[in-house]
Formats: C-alpha cells, structure tokens, sequence
C-alpha cells in the first residue's frame, strides 16, 4: 500500500526561482557608433580603413567587443559579466529589460551576452512599448 501511495504522489517540485531583471544598456554592456569611437580617437586612420574597422581597431584590447554592422554599432561586455550571469541564474530567473527599440540591436546584444540561451533565452523587454509588456 505505501508503494502504491509513493507512486500516485508526484514527486516534490522545487520552488520557482525569484525574477531578477538586468537593465542592458550601460549595465551589463556598453554599446555606441563606430563614428562615436572614432571622434574620440587620437591615432589616424590606416589607409582605405573605414569608421567601423578603425573604430574596432581602436577598441582591439578589450577581449568582449561585438559589432552590429548595419547599425554602425560596437559593443563591449562589462567585465565579469559571465561569471555574474552564472552566479545570478542559481537562485533566479534571469530577464533583461532594454528601452531600445531595434529588435537588430537587441538580437545582438542578447547573443553576444547569452550566446547559447544558457542564462536569459527569450526573456527580453525592448522597444519603448516594453513598459506595457510583461517578462
């Protein structure tokens, strides 16, 4: 009788991890143009180089940088992100929230930061109607 009992009652489920949502832009990255990059620049352009091949030239130290070339964009991861990312998925559901409205940036971004969907997946809020969105 107790194994049948054992049997008809579901295994315990553990709790729901809390809901932890991470601001993108400035906080888990910084993103600007190649053309803001370069105007700040102090070393002259390589021969035929344009804007944005400068302007990861420039940026070649930094170990996380990802472009959005349509967009004329550079990203850079923050330090340690990876390693935050990790410890936070452990005791929450990680969500990012983005007021920018470019679904190509926001694409970008997301897979630069959680390339295999490991951390965030498809949790994002974007765009200026993200406010109305629930994650």
């Amino acid at each position: 009788a107790a194994d049948m009992a054992k049997s008809l009652i579901p295994p315990k489920q553990p709790p729901p991890k809390p809901r932890l949502v991470l601001d993108l832009d400035h906080t888990l990255l910084c993103a600007s143009t190649a053309a803001d990059i370069v105007k700040h620049m102090k070393s002259p352009a390589q021969p035929n180089e344009d804007t944005m091949a400068r302007a990861v030239r420039a940026l070649k130290a930094f170990k996380m940088v990802t472009t959005v070339p349509e967009l004329g964009i550079i990203i850079k991861l923050r330090p340690g992100l990876q390693s935050f990312l990790a410890a936070c998925s452990e005791h929450y559901e990680l969500c990012v929230y983005t007021h920018a409205p470019d679904e190509r940036y926001v694409k970008a971004a997301i897979k630069a930061i959680d390339p295999n969907g490991t951390y965030i997946g498809d949790r994002v809020a974007h765009g200026a109607s993200a406010a109305e969105k629930t994650v």
